[in-house]
């Protein structure tokens, strides 16, 4: 017996919203159930490593007279860097007493620091460089 072709379009359409709805409840899931988590992931991807992990090596030029001048070379360090929106959590109202204790350790920009630490819905603010 051979099958109606509008019966064959109704299972087909039938199947794609199916296949539809499936998309739909595992979207909402990532989006809304789960949003927490993928939110406190993607905050965290911000750290860089510690360590070189490839050597590129020194760039030099050549004066006319034959000495040779670093144009480029690669350093080590770290990235200083705040969440202003835990500094506001944490009820730390003097943002310039965190300067301050910062900045005996690290030299730090103050005008850089403060307009920085004031965007609480940022949650990485570099603030400076530690070189070595």
């Amino acid at each position: 017996m051979r099958s109606n072709p509008l019966t064959r379009t109704r299972i087909l359409i039938f199947g794609l919203f199916l296949i539809a709805l499936c998309f739909a409840g595992k979207l909402f899931y990532v989006q809304v159930v789960y949003s927490a988590r993928y939110s406190e992931r993607a905050d965290r991807q911000y750290a860089t490593p510690s360590e070189n992990i490839f050597e590129r090596g020194t760039i030099f030029f050549t004066r006319k007279d034959g000495t040779l001048v670093s144009a480029a070379m690669q350093t080590s360090g770290f990235k200083l860097a705040i969440d202003p929106g835990k500094i506001v959590d944490a009820g730390i109202i003097d943002v310039e007493n965190i300067y301050e204790k910062l900045n005996a350790i690290v030299p730090i920009d103050k005008e850089g620091f403060l307009a920085k630490s004031a965007k609480i819905n940022d949650p990485y603010e570099e603030v400076g460089v530690i070189y070595f």
